[in-house]
C-alpha cells in the first residue's frame, strides 16, 4: 500500500479537500485499496475543528463524498512514513522540511507542480475563494494521478 498525505496550514480547507477528492478519484479508478490518503496541518490553532463549511460546499457541489474531519497537526513520524507529501504552498515546504529534519524531502511536492501552472494554491480561508482553491486542487490531483498513479497501475 502507498501512503499519500495532503498538507496545508490549518487542515480545515485545502488539505481535507485534497484528501477527499483523491480518495474519490481513486475509488472511481478501482484503486482505493492500494492507497491510504490522509491529511494534516502545520499549526495547532485549528486542532479538532471540522472541515470548513465552504470546503464542504465545494465537495457537495462536485458530488464528492466526505466524512467528519478533525483537524490535526502532522507529526514528524507521519511525514517520514509517507510515499508522497502533497503540499499547497511554498511556505508549507519550509515547515515540512523542518519537521522531517531535511530527510526524504524528495517525497514532498507542491501539488500544482504536477501541472504546467506551477504555483501555490492560495488559502481560501483568507482569499474567500473556495471555488478557485477547489479548482486548483482538482487540477493538481488530476495531474498527480497521470504522473504518479496511472503509470504504476497494474
Amino acid at each position: 500500500m502507498k501512503h499519500i498525505m495532503f498538507v496545508c496550514q490549518g487542515n480545515i480547507c485545502r488539505s481535507p479537500m485534497g484528501m477527499f477528492i483523491l480518495r474519490h478519484k481513486l475509488k472511481e479508478l478501482g484503486l482505493e485499496n492500494e492507497y491510504e490518503v490522509i491529511s494534516c496541518g502545520l499549526e495547532t490553532s485549528t486542532k479538532g475543528e471540522d472541515m470548513e463549511e465552504r470546503s464542504k460546499k465545494q465537495l457537495d457541489d462536485a458530488g464528492i463524498p466526505y466524512e467528519k474531519h478533525e483537524a490535526h497537526m502532522g507529526h514528524p513520524r507521519d511525514f517520514l512514513t509517507q510515499d508522497y507529501i502533497l503540499y499547497m504552498e511554498d511556505f508549507n515546504r519550509v515547515l515540512i522540511s523542518r519537521m522531517m529534519s531535511n530527510r526524504h524531502l524528495e517525497k514532498a511536492h507542491r501539488l500544482l507542480d504536477y501541472t504546467d501552472d506551477k504555483r501555490d494554491i492560495a488559502d481560501p480561508y483568507f482569499t474567500n475563494d473556495f471555488s478557485k482553491a477547489f479548482e486548483d486542487i482538482n487540477k493538481g490531483i488530476d495531474a498527480f494521478i497521470q504522473s504518479e498513479i496511472l503509470p504504476h497501475k497494474e
